[in-house]
């Protein structure tokens, strides 16, 4: 009888229950090894503590009963559900004020079959990578980049490479006649506070253009300058990007 009730006193300090004849402390209904919860995460862990502790005697013998009230908790941190996640970007919660988010995309926003282009499927030629110095410090990417063929309006190929955390640079090359452009209006395109999980699909990208449309849609802020955050649509005409349509998202 000492030994039980030393036994319960070392699970109720522990917070945990023991099974009889044995030192190894388990919870009740304790799950087994990489039972998956909630979001296919395995258990790794569990949070106890006591509900209630029921004692009963039977002629010379006593025995103390343990119960917890137990809840899983996932890698390390007590499960929740998704609307108290703060890593659930689909949620209010997760925003702040100056977030760019799904609902910032207006209703009538301008569509891409609205401004089609034919696609080209003639040969093309090599890019002038020596005629403007942004060309030439970055000729070996523009020359990969062509290499797969149009994109973006038909016979343009849009050329993107990196300057930075969340910032991107690019380029426009003309299959045709190698020619290549740097608009003076996207210099810099930074991506700083976007809502990735809603507005980088399909294209994995915060610069949506197709090869079968002029158009081109924008999120984020344009060089560097911050009355220009926000979302903006461009429609290739000319050889220039002219912006149609511009959904302000400065900070505040």
């Amino acid at each position: 009888m000492k030994f039980k009730i030393g036994m319960v006193i070392l699970c109720l300090s522990a917070l945990s229950a023991c099974d009889s004849g044995s030192n190894n402390p388990v919870f009740p209904n304790d799950p087994p090894k990489n039972q998956s919860v909630a979001d296919d995460t395995s258990v790794d862990n569990t949070t106890a503590s006591v509900q209630s502790v029921q004692t009963t005697t039977t002629g010379a013998q006593t025995t103390t009963e343990v119960v917890l009230a137990t809840a899983p908790t996932v890698s390390g941190h007590a499960a929740e559900p998704v609307k108290d996640n703060p890593l659930a970007q689909e949620t209010e919660d997760y925003f702040n004020k100056n977030t760019i988010r799904l609902s910032d995309i207006p209703k009538d926003a301008p569509k891409f079959s609205t401004y089609p282009a034919p696609k080209y499927d003639g040969p093309i030629a090599s890019p002038d990578v020596e005629s403007h110095p942004r060309s030439k410090l970055y000729r070996t990417k523009i020359r990969e980049r062509v290499k797969d063929g149009p994109n973006f309006a038909g016979h343009y190929t849009i050329v993107e490479w990196g300057c930075g955390t969340s910032c991107s640079r690019l380029a426009i090359v003309d299959v045709r006649n190698g020619k290549v452009f740097h608009p003076r209006n996207i210099r810099y395109i930074v991506f700083d506070d976007v809502d990735f999980d809603a507005l980088e699909p399909p294209e994995d990208w915060f610069i949506k253009y197709r090869v079968d449309s002029n158009l081109m849609v924008v999120m984020g802020g344009i060089n560097e300058d911050p009355k220009q955050r926000g979302i903006s649509y461009f429609l290739w005409q000319r050889n220039q990007l002219k912006r149609i349509r511009f959904v302000p998202r400065p900070y505040e």
